[in-house]
């Protein structure tokens, strides 16, 4: 498993757990070691996801 692989499924397990600071973290170390990692679509998802839920929480 190369280390950009590694990093992606860190990431994946953190993101199960809810801890989604954790999987954004290693997601981006996933691409800054690989810019064409499948971690790029991931972190995308992370942050889309943050984001609706962020959204929520201003909107009583």
């Amino acid at each position: 498993m190369t280390p950009d692989e590694k990093e992606y499924q860190l990431g994946k397990e953190c993101q199960r757990k809810g801890d989604w600071q954790g999987a954004m973290n290693h997601y981006l170390e996933a691409v800054s070691i690989n810019p064409d990692s499948p971690a790029k679509a991931a972190l995308e998802m992370v942050n889309e996801i943050l984001d609706f839920y962020n959204k929520d929480m201003y909107n009583p």
